[in-house]
């Protein structure tokens, strides 16, 4: 017999058996050892009758304590405490097992309820019996709901993982090369490794990602703020980098959060990034339902992989080294890193093979959009600001500080050769 639990209202109730049997009790273990003793002198007979023996543990557990009661008959405190309430409201009466028969029956639904109800789940399949009955205003339980949905046929058996990642293959496959664009930004004061360097030398608060959800190809800027400036400058480079390419931008899609520096939640004014997207390109802006943030998983999934491939292993020196770096992991991620999550092949790859064409995958250096905010001015008779044409070409948003002669000579000389390669220098990229 394990050792039995001891408290201060115990120790009240074995006064007469200490006195008694001359034990003295200096210690908890001491009350412990008294009480096994004691169990084990009054030699309880296990009968075969339930109710005798729930009657027998509700004696005990009333007279010696619920705890010592509940370790003594192996059982848990929740079952003792079950026994004793039920003793106590019917007495003997309330140690028989209670019928398992149901109480109630369900009420008769009416044939055209049912159908009401029918109808409504085929139209909305991930709606349960509460929502639809919430909807319809019915009157009758949500169990009777979900009997007649069940009878239907209507119940979908859940989808395992992998069968949800086989679906959504499937779908990805329909999909256009470069017709749809999950956007996104990450904080870079959350990466320890990072964050010292980046205060040091004053690198920008903020990554804007663009990841192609066809391909898997991701485009990117940094910024300081946190805003729908910010963010409408990146859109309109990458927009107009893609029309440059050739891609038309009113055929893509680009896909958002509700955060406030995509759309003004508050009072919905048309924020400047919605201009550019809808007015000055013509292109789609979606806006993924509230906390569900699974809908972005694409460019989330990116945001894990570069603070793992890149951001805890790299230290630029200064801004035009960040986005030297950055333009090669770029490269590398677009046109050399395969994902097992499309085929195992690399975006250029995907590219390619959808267009039927050999022509590179585009090529956008990353920005730091607070370079550019001079070129945005202010619209007086509409009243927003609205971006000057910013960057027609590559040429011109690197021809001030950021010469390709030197991002590659950054690239070979600064990191890739030396010391302190990064995890994906092993694909051979500018060896």
């Amino acid at each position: 017999m394990g050792v039995i639990e001891t408290g201060r209202g115990n120790a009240t109730v074995m006064n007469t058996y200490i006195k008694k049997n001359g034990c003295h009790l200096d210690s908890i273990s001491g009350y412990a050892t008294v009480m096994n003793t004691y169990m084990e002198n009054k030699k309880i007979i296990v009968s075969q009758d339930v109710k005798t023996y729930r009657l027998q543990m509700v004696q005990d557990a009333l007279k010696y304590g619920i705890k010592p009661c509940a370790r003594h008959y192996q059982t848990t405190v929740k079952t003792v405490r079950k026994w004793v309430k039920r003793y106590q409201q019917y007495k003997e009466d309330g140690l028989n097992d209670l019928s398992r028969k149901k109480t109630h029956c369900l009420i008769k639904i009416d044939k055209e309820t049912e159908l009401q109800i029918i109808k409504c789940r085929k139209d909305h399949p991930g709606w349960g019996a509460r929502r639809i009955k919430e909807v319809l205003e019915l009157n009758f339980s949500h169990v009777s709901i979900h009997r007649v949905i069940k009878d239907a046929g209507l119940i979908l058996p859940k989808r395992k993982k992998y069968k949800k990642r086989k679906d959504m293959q499937e779908v990805r496959k329909q999909k256009k090369v470069f017709s749809r664009f999950q956007i996104d930004i990450k904080y870079l004061t959350d990466i320890p490794e990072f964050e010292i360097w980046r205060w040091e030398h004053h690198f920008p608060l903020y990554l804007i990602s663009a990841r192609d959800y066809k391909t898997g190809a991701i485009y990117l800027a940094y910024s300081y703020e946190k805003s729908s400036t910010a963010t409408a400058l990146f859109i309109d480079y990458l927009l107009s980098s893609l029309q440059n390419y050739g891609i038309n931008p009113q055929t893509i899609i680009i896909q958002t959060d509700n955060g406030k520096e995509f759309i003004n939640p508050t009072d919905r004014k048309v924020t400047l990034f919605e201009k550019i997207v809808k007015e000055k390109y013509q292109a789609t802006h979606f806006l993924i339902p509230y906390r569900r943030p699974t809908w972005n998983s694409d460019v989330e999934s990116f945001h894990n992989l570069i603070e793992e491939e890149f951001f805890i292993s790299e230290k630029p020196n200064n801004d035009t080294e960040l986005l030297a770096k950055t333009f090669a992991y770029q490269i590398w991620f677009n046109s050399y890193r395969n994902n097992r999550g499309r085929n195992n092949q690399n975006p250029e790859q995907i590219f390619q093979s959808e267009l039927n064409t050999d022509k590179p995958i585009p090529l956008i250096p990353p920005i730091i959009v607070d370079n550019y905010m001079h070129l945005i001015e202010k619209d007086i008779k509409r009243g927003y600001f609205l971006p000057l044409p910013p960057i027609s070409s590559v040429t011109e948003l690197i021809g001030l500080e950021l010469k390709f002669s030197y991002v590659f000579s950054a690239i070979k000389t600064s990191f890739l050769l030396s010391c302190n390669r990064p995890a994906w220098y092993s694909s051979g990229l500018y060896r």
